[in-house]
Protein backbone atom coordinates (compact mmCIF):
# COMPACT_ATOMS: atom_id res chain seq x y z
CA UNK A 1 0.00 0.00 0.00
CA UNK A 2 1.12 3.23 -0.77
CA UNK A 3 2.12 6.11 1.87
CA UNK A 4 2.09 8.80 -0.70
CA UNK A 5 -0.01 11.61 -0.34
CA UNK A 6 -1.70 13.63 -2.73
CA UNK A 7 -0.23 16.56 -4.41
CA UNK A 8 -1.93 19.97 -5.00
CA UNK A 9 -1.92 19.06 -8.66
CA UNK A 10 -3.58 15.76 -7.36
CA UNK A 11 -6.29 17.22 -5.38
CA UNK A 12 -7.03 19.72 -7.87
CA UNK A 13 -7.30 17.44 -10.65
CA UNK A 14 -9.50 15.57 -8.89
CA UNK A 15 -11.81 18.38 -8.00
CA UNK A 16 -12.02 19.42 -11.83
CA UNK A 17 -13.03 15.94 -12.50
CA UNK A 18 -15.69 15.97 -10.21
CA UNK A 19 -17.03 18.95 -10.68
CA UNK A 20 -17.20 17.62 -14.41
CA UNK A 21 -19.01 14.54 -13.32
CA UNK A 22 -16.45 12.13 -14.86
CA UNK A 23 -15.05 8.79 -13.25
CA UNK A 24 -11.43 8.24 -13.30
CA UNK A 25 -12.18 5.67 -16.44
CA UNK A 26 -14.17 8.41 -18.53
CA UNK A 27 -11.59 11.11 -17.58
CA UNK A 28 -8.92 8.80 -19.00
CA UNK A 29 -10.85 7.92 -21.87
CA UNK A 30 -11.43 11.58 -22.77
CA UNK A 31 -7.92 12.73 -22.55
CA UNK A 32 -6.24 9.57 -24.06
CA UNK A 33 -4.67 8.55 -21.11
CA UNK A 34 -4.96 5.41 -18.81
CA UNK A 35 -6.97 5.22 -16.04
CA UNK A 36 -4.38 4.12 -13.81
CA UNK A 37 -2.52 7.26 -14.58
CA UNK A 38 -5.04 9.76 -13.60
CA UNK A 39 -5.34 7.43 -10.33
CA UNK A 40 -1.70 7.90 -9.78
CA UNK A 41 -1.77 11.90 -10.07
CA UNK A 42 -5.19 11.66 -8.19
CA UNK A 43 -3.40 9.95 -4.99
CA UNK A 44 -0.24 11.46 -5.52
CA UNK A 45 1.84 8.12 -6.80
CA UNK A 46 2.57 10.12 -9.76
CA UNK A 47 4.21 13.46 -8.92
CA UNK A 48 5.48 14.96 -12.25
CA UNK A 49 3.16 14.71 -15.07
CA UNK A 50 4.51 15.89 -18.32
CA UNK A 51 2.96 19.29 -19.92
CA UNK A 52 1.36 17.14 -23.28
CA UNK A 53 -0.59 15.59 -19.83
CA UNK A 54 -1.79 18.20 -18.31
CA UNK A 55 -3.14 19.92 -21.70
CA UNK A 56 -5.00 16.57 -22.42
CA UNK A 57 -6.46 16.92 -18.68
CA UNK A 58 -7.72 20.23 -18.94
CA UNK A 59 -9.21 19.58 -22.60
CA UNK A 60 -10.60 16.73 -21.55
CA UNK A 61 -12.00 18.15 -18.50
CA UNK A 62 -13.20 21.88 -21.05
CA UNK A 63 -11.24 23.63 -18.42
CA UNK A 64 -11.24 27.56 -19.38
CA UNK A 65 -7.93 29.48 -19.44
CA UNK A 66 -7.85 30.03 -15.90
CA UNK A 67 -8.84 26.35 -15.10
CA UNK A 68 -5.85 25.13 -17.16
CA UNK A 69 -3.34 27.94 -16.09
CA UNK A 70 -3.49 26.81 -12.70
CA UNK A 71 -3.29 22.99 -13.62
CA UNK A 72 0.21 24.33 -15.34
CA UNK A 73 0.99 26.24 -12.02
CA UNK A 74 0.69 23.39 -9.87
CA UNK A 75 2.47 21.45 -12.39
CA UNK A 76 5.67 23.97 -12.41
CA UNK A 77 5.55 24.24 -8.49
CA UNK A 78 5.37 20.59 -8.08
CA UNK A 79 9.12 20.45 -10.34
CA UNK A 80 10.28 23.52 -8.61
CA UNK A 81 9.34 22.49 -5.06
CA UNK A 82 10.28 18.25 -5.27
CA UNK A 83 12.80 19.19 -7.90
CA UNK A 84 14.45 21.31 -7.52
CA UNK A 85 17.56 20.72 -9.41
CA UNK A 86 15.92 20.07 -12.92
CA UNK A 87 15.52 23.28 -14.05
CA UNK A 88 18.32 25.27 -12.25
CA UNK A 89 21.09 23.57 -12.32
CA UNK A 90 23.68 25.18 -14.92
CA UNK A 91 25.10 23.54 -17.58
CA UNK A 92 28.84 23.30 -16.48
CA UNK A 93 31.83 22.08 -18.66
CA UNK A 94 29.62 20.88 -21.64
CA UNK A 95 30.50 23.73 -24.39
CA UNK A 96 31.79 21.79 -26.90
CA UNK A 97 28.79 18.72 -26.47
CA UNK A 98 26.96 22.03 -26.71
CA UNK A 99 28.25 23.35 -30.15
CA UNK A 100 28.01 19.81 -31.38
CA UNK A 101 24.23 19.59 -30.64
CA UNK A 102 23.68 22.91 -31.90
CA UNK A 103 25.36 21.60 -35.40
CA UNK A 104 23.17 18.11 -35.33
CA UNK A 105 20.12 20.36 -34.46
CA UNK A 106 20.96 22.77 -37.73
CA UNK A 107 21.80 19.96 -39.80
CA UNK A 108 18.78 17.66 -39.19
CA UNK A 109 16.49 20.84 -39.86
CA UNK A 110 18.10 20.94 -43.53
CA UNK A 111 17.99 17.43 -44.44
CA UNK A 112 14.45 17.43 -43.67
CA UNK A 113 13.48 14.92 -40.91
CA UNK A 114 13.84 17.08 -37.75
CA UNK A 115 15.28 14.48 -35.24
CA UNK A 116 18.42 14.93 -32.86
CA UNK A 117 18.97 11.65 -31.01
CA UNK A 118 21.52 12.07 -28.08
CA UNK A 119 22.81 8.27 -26.51
CA UNK A 120 25.20 7.25 -24.04
CA UNK A 121 25.34 5.19 -20.72
CA UNK A 122 22.78 6.46 -18.30
CA UNK A 123 23.55 9.22 -15.81
CA UNK A 124 25.87 11.02 -18.14
CA UNK A 125 23.50 14.05 -18.37
CA UNK A 126 21.83 13.88 -22.04
CA UNK A 127 18.61 14.63 -20.34
CA UNK A 128 20.05 18.19 -19.09
CA UNK A 129 22.24 18.75 -21.71
CA UNK A 130 18.72 18.34 -24.28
Amino acid sequence: MSTERPSEFGEELRRHRLSAGLTQEELARAAGLSARGIADLERGVRRFPYPDTVDRLATALGLDESGRATLVSLRRRIMHVDRPDIETVPLVGRRAEWRQLQGAWRDAIASGPRCVVLEGEAGIGKSHLA
